[in-house]
């Protein structure tokens, strides 16, 4: 049960690289542990595949832990002392959060949504339009 919960500390229930195939109608998705199985693939109904991944996401409102133990913020000096014993230097927390484009191109990459296709630069979101909303009086600069 623990390995199948760490799974999700870090990342989603399933990863991109594991969908091998979309019809429009079925997914064929790969095993995590392939040799476990008869077959290292298994194909659903699209419409069970999206029911199967949407249980994994928690209801609205509920708590999730993304960090535990000595990663956990409260517990820095002794995650440093564990360091120190590994003979690593003390965790030092990134100055800044990283923006969207470079968690983006962390994540994935090879995307290139976010550049012009002409000259590649940086697109910059000047403003965002919500529906059923009016738009707004002025663009952002």
């Amino acid at each position: 049960m623990l390995k199948y919960a760490g799974r999700y500390i870090r990342r989603g229930p399933l990863s991109e690289r594991r969908i091998r195939a979309y019809d429009g109608r079925r997914v064929t998705v790969a095993y995590t542990h392939p040799a476990q199985h008869a077959r290292p693939t298994f194909t659903l109904d699209a419409q069970d595949f999206i029911l199967r991944l949407l249980s994994h996401i928690p209801a609205k409102g509920t708590h999730c832990a993304r960090v535990y133990g000595l990663y956990h913020s409260a517990c820095r000096d002794q995650l440093n002392q564990a360091r120190a014993r590994l003979g690593q230097p003390p965790y030092q927390p990134e100055a800044e959060p990283p923006d969207t484009h470079e968690l983006l191109h962390r994540m994935f990459p090879d995307f290139t949504g976010d550049l012009c296709p002409k000259c590649h630069a940086r697109l910059v979101t000047m403003t965002v339009a919500r529906p059923g909303r009016s738009p707004p009086g002025r663009q952002a600069a």
